[in-house]
């Protein structure tokens, strides 16, 4: 992965139910399953800096966006992404919403600067037994 711009999504488990208090957002009851995280990288570092920080499961880390809550709880399993000088969050926040089981757990989470553009860049997937 190279210090360039682009939109990349954190695969991540959550093995049991949790009750997660999302910084500002509230507080969200998350089932275990399976979760997709949406996010761009467009500033120092690019993807390479966002990605290693997301990596990083640390509880002592500053707490910067939503999804540093969850991660205290749901290990990244992979990560996925795309070297683009556009914004293509949204589009891929659209594509994950329209997959079968896609399910929302917290509006808004990771999307506060778009909605209601995008109604969250979090999606749930229950376990598949």
């Amino acid at each position: 992965m190279r210090k360039e711009n682009g939109v990349y999504a954190l695969v991540m488990r959550l093995e049991s139910d949790r009750t997660i208090k999302i910084g500002q957002l509230g507080i969200f009851d998350f089932d275990s399953g399976w979760y997709i995280y949406l996010g761009t990288a467009h500033g120092a570092g690019g993807l390479s800096a966002r990605t290693n920080r997301h990596r990083r499961g640390d509880s002592d880390k500053r707490k910067k966006w939503n999804i540093d809550y969850l991660r205290q709880f749901a290990p990244i399993s992979e990560i996925w992404f795309s070297h683009a000088p556009q914004y293509r969050e949204h589009d891929w926040s659209w594509s994950v919403m329209r997959i079968h089981g896609a399910m929302i757990p917290a509006w808004k989470f990771g999307a506060n600067d778009c909605y209601p553009h995008c109604y969250t860049h979090l999606y749930h997937f229950k376990n598949d037994h």
